[in-house]
């Protein structure tokens, strides 16, 4: 008998069947087996697995004729005290942003404990608890345990906090567990010891995983046997090495292709558009009834970089090492020491008054558009903000522009009427993208833009960023953890590491000097 069997499975809206989202899926998954599914977004992945927990929205509904089965159980039929039963003891679920699935409001210990309450409770006592809560910590090897008990999630790093996510599910040493895409926003090495921590305890406990991913080389490195899902439907199954060297389907074979790849804009120009000079980020941590500031963080240490007019710079480093706040300076967001000059002009000390004519020519597209972008404004409202702001056109001007704005980016300008939740990822951040574009800025600062989205999608975003950079000489400061993205479209690169520039220079994707840089090099390319 199968661990999980799927068969003629069919999800829908209840007020719409005749348009299935997941339609006849067949499937099933073995004890101690690691299944890797994987898709574009919308593909049906996660709705597919978490119809297992019966965890789906009230909206949808199962086709009559669908089955699923887990350890011999009908879910699809099962009451409420089974399926209680089920979750956690038999099935334990990683979600992709621990900082959302985590209470914020609970400490690491109370949310944990809660997980044994609900099934042990009756079996265990505060100590024995605590200890067992202990023991996983350590077995996921999250550093200084015991301090962390008490710690809220936002005290703890993105890495940490998926730590205490794989603890908590494991907690009840399910028969199987699943990840849905746990390590998408996560540095690379924080993600390579994240998937070989799953790959460990999944041997230690003889588990089967149901690993959701849209990363394909995450995919490659850590499952027994791939699942290909498109627009709802399993298009290729096999062992990851058959589907790897001899993938059948076109759909398959297009996701194995979509690498960011090629070269940056070609631009030789020497004209200095930004350069900073020691410049330094430190926030105090103040102390005692009378607030004394005992030491400070120092998120940016004498930073100098440059940036030239129609070139990008890559800008790479782990969570923590300083990228966000050296921009967050540079858009005069966060106060700094040293200098920052922009077209030979320095920002030190400007008022909001001598900042306004400047955030014209200085724009930001930021990691995740659907919270950066405001759900109650259409996209028209949304594109054509900075143009209101600024006083540049009549309505029937800046209407135009937001037209044209949305053609050059790939969107339809028929939508423009339409709010952030009625598009897709990749679509929202081209509507970032256009916002900040149609400024005509000199420079945009790219705050992590493709971290969240699908491989193809990335590609996409990335050759459309180039594509605008040619029309505009428009020049980019690209953040972001992925150094294969950062390869294909930087022509400098710097490595931070704990507020501090370590490397700078192209040479670091063929001939890394630093001892830190080669550990980021090394595992951006292992796969």
């Amino acid at each position: 008998m199968s661990l999980v069997e799927y068969k003629n499975l069919s999800i829908g809206l209840v007020d719409n069947q005749q348009d299935w989202i997941v339609k006849e899926l067949n499937l099933t998954i073995e004890a101690g087996e690691f299944v890797g599914f994987v898709g574009e977004s919308g593909s049906g992945k996660s709705i597919s697995a978490l119809s297992i927990l019966q965890l789906l929205p009230s909206q949808l509904t199962y086709h009559p004729d669908s089955i699923l089965r887990l350890n011999g159980t009908d879910v699809l039929t099962a009451d409420e005290k089974t399926l209680r039963q089920l979750r956690g003891n038999v099935v334990g679920c990683i979600f992709q942003e621990p900082m959302t699935s985590l209470n914020p409001l609970q400490t690491i210990e109370k949310q944990m404990a809660e997980v044994l309450y609900l099934h042990k409770g009756w079996l265990l006592n505060q100590q024995q608890t605590t200890d067992s809560i202990l023991q996983w910590l350590n077995r996921v090897e999250l550093r200084n345990p015991e301090q962390k008990l008490k710690a809220y999630p936002h005290q703890l790093s993105g890495g940490e906090r998926q730590r205490v996510m794989i603890a908590m599910a494991l907690l009840n040493e399910p028969e199987l567990l699943i990840a849905d895409e746990p390590t998408t926003a996560l540095d690379v090495t924080v993600q390579a010891q994240i998937l070989q921590l799953i790959k460990k305890l999944q041997a230690e406990l003889n588990m089967a995983v149901l690993f959701i991913s849209h990363d394909l080389g995450v995919v490659k490195q850590i499952a027994d046997r791939v699942v290909v899902m498109q627009q709802g439907r399993l298009v290729e199954q096999n062992n990851t090495d058959a589907l790897f060297s001899q993938p059948q389907h076109p759909y398959t074979k297009k996701l194995l292709a979509a690498e960011p790849s090629g070269t940056p804009t070609e631009n030789n120009s020497d004209h200095l558009l930004l350069n900073t000079e020691k410049t330094s980020v430190w926030f105090p941590v103040k102390k005692g009834v009378l607030k004394r500031i005992s030491h400070h963080i120092k998120a940016v240490t004498e930073a100098s970089i440059s940036v030239k007019q129609g070139q990008t710079l890559g800008i790479v480093g782990e969570s923590g090492s300083g990228k966000s706040t050296l921009a967050k300076a540079i858009l005069g967001l966060e106060q700094f020491q040293g200098d920052i000059q922009f077209s030979g002009q320095s920002l030190v000390g400007l008022k909001h008054k001598q900042w306004q004519p400047l955030r014209k020519k200085i724009q930001v597209v930021f990691q995740d558009p659907y919270g950066s972008l405001s759900p109650r404004m259409s996209v028209q409202q949304i594109i054509a903000e900075g143009l209101e702001i600024n006083n540049i056109g009549d309505a029937a001007s800046q209407e135009q522009a937001v037209i044209e704005i949305m053609t050059k980016v790939g969107l339809d300008p028929a939508t423009r009427d339409r709010y952030p939740n009625e598009f897709s990822g990749g679509q929202r951040q081209r509507i970032a993208i256009a916002r900040a574009m149609i400024l005509q800025p000199e420079l945009v600062i790219l705050d992590e833009p493709t971290s969240s989205l699908d491989r193809t999608v990335q590609v996409q975003i990335i050759e459309l960023l180039k594509q605008l950079q040619r029309e505009n000489n428009v020049s980019y400061i690209f953040i972001s953890h992925d150094l294969k993205v950062v390869k294909a479209i930087a022509h400098d690169v710097i490595v931070m590491k704990q507020g501090k520039i370590v490397e700078q220079g192209n040479h670091i994707f063929k001939q890394p000097e630093n001892e830190y840089t080669q550990k980021l090099v090394a595992t951006a390319f292992s796969y």
